[in-house]
């Protein structure tokens, strides 16, 4: 996933720019962090960021590929269309509509939302600034636990002409293509595409097909109006292709859990052929600017649409007396508008805004079994007395009856979820330079958010069984008593709602009607930072900010809803550098408060043997540090590390398994962190660059309730939420500029060095109806070979 090099650039705090390793000069960064175009090392706030040089260099692909190297940044993307994205130990356990993630995803201003949009591959981008804490003033809704903002390269007058090709095992390719030109004196355009492809390294034991790899194209296509000095115009489009096999599990088995396979080690059986992950994206985005004397007026006008469709195996086996297949469509259309002004006097440097939102969203999911599953999760739930498609079966071929088989047909159950989302918002945020080296700065934003959602379960699918059922009803085969009950008792079986690989009960058999909630909420969101400079090298800082989200609501409980999430966060930091050193340091102090935090709890297995899940939100606190250096020992030898503590815990909690985790770990590991060395020198008519990087992701923190759950497993074989460490390198030479201006580059680069692999996840949520479990891993080594040209 991560190439390493130059991992320092993941805080371009301590980053140096490519030129810079000639010596040791500290190159300035400039970032919009604060809705303003400001030095990095001025901006009074726990930021990182990662330039376009570094992200080429690291051979990330997506935000999932920064993972374990950028401290407290964790993205689950084993399904790309439904990732989930934690910062400092917050994330949403909620994977459908009705909610979103309170960490939030912006490109070029436009938020991403979490789902289908929310992870796309990076495409042509200048720089990614990680904002870390609450961010409600600037950034609004859907930041209460941090922003990622994703900048993108504009068109210029320069011609530039740029190609990528990656080759590597597990029959990985990658391209890429940049293509810059001027059109007049007004007008620039700039085109990217994107390719990413490997069948993966994963093998199912059955057919012998494919699993893990990546099938992903993407185009972007900016035009640029430059009418004057003051005015400018950028439209740009994106889009995004994916189409590939869905995510690969490995079955378990089942029973006690101690005696489980290994998923590390268990091999994979599908009997879904037709198991695909697939998006259709599109975007359009529309940004104007206009300087004057008194201030800057911006507006961005953004319209996204995509869909997507997951159809993927759900337990393991090629067994049919344990099927059970799930997919999953979404369908998305948003239309964002903000409008913007700066202004810098003496006396105040100020921003004001407004913004409006609109997101449309159908969800459907749907759960695909036979009927000889349902007799194995009746058996298992009365002891092995009742299995009533066999037992019907079987009756009718002692009345001769031998065209009747009511085993192994399908049947389907499905769930329709309807989403339409309205925010507005206006903010305020203004600094005040209190003398030359204090500086005070106070923001505000009002936002208001409306939502209506709406459920319906139809009632199962099962035409096949079904027409045995009334044949059988007409010749009265149903008038014994005895099999009356079973007959009336199979209309209500199966599952009344299902959403990607989480069978369900939603408190209902069927909701042919759907029903409509709307409901709205609004909020008030400051922050106040002061800030000082020491000396010309050094500035200590402090803020309380605070972050919101908006309520939502639960896809699998009619009329479940989250209450609004609202955080907390009083930072203190320093951040300096010692220039005659080479040095480069940042620190702070974090402490947040986090109310409401929505998530979808499993209750348990319900006497039915259906997984039920209930809407449940909790109340945390975290106390932290974040510690990043640089240290430029000579012009070719640098060395970097990063690292975060944090101590995440509930205030006052009881689980949905009734244990009370008053002051309890929540789980987030203690400690993140990453460091490596950077090495260059001159040969063969060019510069080499040697990288070695290793990066640490202590433990999960168990509490009394995920000890009872897979996320602290532990098992005579394996075990979840082990620590984890990573070692990644890279060799790699530049030529010298050619007689036409350009330059080529060749590079080796080895992920996962040392071909660590570790249990992803286990699930147990099907292991009492059907008697078995499942589970995943993490990817294994990668090699690549790099080769790339720029004109």
């Amino acid at each position: 996933m991560l190439s390493a090099l130059m991992a320092s650039g993941l805080y371009a705090q301590q980053s140096l720019a490519q030129s810079s390793l000639e010596g040791s000069q500290i190159e300035s960064v400039v970032v919009n962090g604060q809705s303003r175009t400001q030095e990095l090392s001025k901006v009074p706030m726990a930021i990182q960021v990662i330039s376009k040089e570094q992200l080429h260099a690291l051979a990330a692909n997506n935000l999932a590929d920064l993972n374990v190297y950028v401290p407290s940044l964790m993205i689950d993307a084993h399904q790309p269309t439904q990732p989930k994205v934690t910062l400092r130990g917050l994330s949403n356990q909620d994977f459908l509509i009705g909610t979103d993630s309170p960490v939030g995803i912006y490109v070029d201003g436009v938020y991403s939302g979490k789902t289908g949009g929310a992870l796309l591959n990076f495409h042509d981008v200048k720089r990614i600034e990680i904002l870390k804490g609450p961010q409600g003033t600037l950034f609004g809704r859907n930041t209460a636990g941090g922003a990622i903002s994703i900048l993108t390269n504009e068109p210029h007058a320069n011609a530039e002409t740029s190609a990528l090709i990656r080759l590597g095992n597990h029959g990985l390719r990658h391209s890429q293509v940049v293509l810059n030109r001027a059109l007049s004196d007004d007008w620039a355009l700039r085109f990217s595409s994107v390719t990413q492809q490997s069948r993966g390294a994963l093998r199912d034991s059955q057919s012998g097909e494919a699993y893990g790899g990546d099938h992903s194209w993407g185009t972007r296509l900016a035009l640029r109006w430059q009418g004057s000095a003051s005015s400018r115009m950028i439209l740009s489009w994106e889009h995004e292709n994916l189409d590939q096999r869905a995510r690969a599990i490995m079955g378990l088995g089942g029973g006690n859990p101690q005696s489980y396979l290994n998923p590390l080690i268990a091999p994979i059986s599908t009997d879904v052929p037709d198991n695909r992950e697939a998006r259709q994206f599109n975007g359009v985005n529309l940004r104007i600017q206009h300087l004057s004397p008194w201030g800057d007026l911006s507006s961005n006008t953004s319209y996204r649409h995509f869909t997507t469709s997951t159809k993927e195996d759900s337990d393991g086996t090629t067994d049919i007396a344990t099927a059970l297949a799930t997919y999953n469509r979404d369908r998305n259309t948003t239309w964002q508008q903000e409008f913007k002004i700066n202004g810098k006097t003496n006396t105040v440097d100020w921003v004001a805004g407004v913004s409006f939102f609109d997101e449309k969203a159908n969800q459907t999911s749907e759960a695909s079994t036979t009927t000889t599953s349902l007799d194995t999760l009746f058996k298992n739930l009365s002891g092995g007395q009742l299995f009533p498609f066999g037992q019907i079966t079987g009756v009718a071929r002692q009345f001769g009856l031998s065209n009747i088989n009511l085993l192994g047909l399908p049947w389907q159950e499905s769930m329709f979820n309807v989403l339409h989302s309205r925010a507005t918002a206006i903010y305020g945020d203004a600094i005040f330079p209190v003398s030359s080296a204090t500086n005070l700065s106070f923001g505000l934003r009002y936002s208001q958010d409306e939502k209506q959602y709406s459920w319906r379960y139809p009632q199962r699918v099962a035409k096949a069984a079904d027409a045995q059922l009334t044949t059988l009803n007409a010749l009265g085969f149903f008038k014994d008593p005895k099999l009356a009950g079973l007959y009336y008792g199979i209309p209500s079986l199966g599952f009344s709602g299902v959403a990607n690989n989480l069978p369900i009960v939603a408190g209902e058999a069927t909701r042919e009607t759907p029903l409509l909630v709307e409901k709205k909420w609004t909020d008030f969101s400051p922050r106040f930072v002061i800030d000082h400079q020491l000396n010309t090298d050094t500035m200590i800082f402090s803020s309380l900010t605070k972050g919101y989200q908006a309520g939502g609501f639960s896809g699998f409980n009619s009329n479940g809803s989250y209450a609004p999430e609202t955080a907390v966060n009083l930072e203190l930091g320093v951040k300096g550098q010692l220039p005659s050193l080479g040095l480069r340091y940042d620190a702070s102090l974090f402490k947040f408060r986090f109310k409401n935090l929505q998530s979808l709890e499993l209750v348990g297995i319900g006497s039915d043997g259906f997984p039920k899940y209930v809407t449940q939100s909790s109340d945390r606190n975290a106390t932290g540090v974040d510690l990043h250096v640089q240290w430029q020992f000579s012009p070719s030898l640098r060395f970097y590390s990063n690292s975060e503590y944090i101590d995440l815990r509930y205030d006052s909690y009881t689980s949905n398994t009734g244990i009370q985790l008053d002051n309890q770990a929540v789980g987030t590991p203690s400690l993140s962190s990453a460091a490596g060395l950077d090495y260059t020198w001159s040969g063969a008519h060019g510069r080499w660059h040697a990288v070695l990087q290793a990066a640490y992701v202590s433990k999960v923190r168990c509490n009394q309730d995920t000890v009872l759950k897979t996320d602290c497993l532990r098992t005579p074989t394996f075990a979840v939420g082990t620590s984890q460490t990573r070692f990644d390198a890279r060799l790699g030479w530049q030529s010298a500029l050619t007689s036409l201006g350009g330059q080529w580059s060749l590079g080796l680069v080895v992920n996962n060095l040392f071909d660590k692999q570790y249990v992803a996840f286990v699930e147990n949520v099907i292991t009492r109806p059907f008697g078995i479990a499942y589970g995943g891993r993490t990817a294994p080594r990668k090699l690549m070979l790099e080769a790339s040209v720029k004109f």
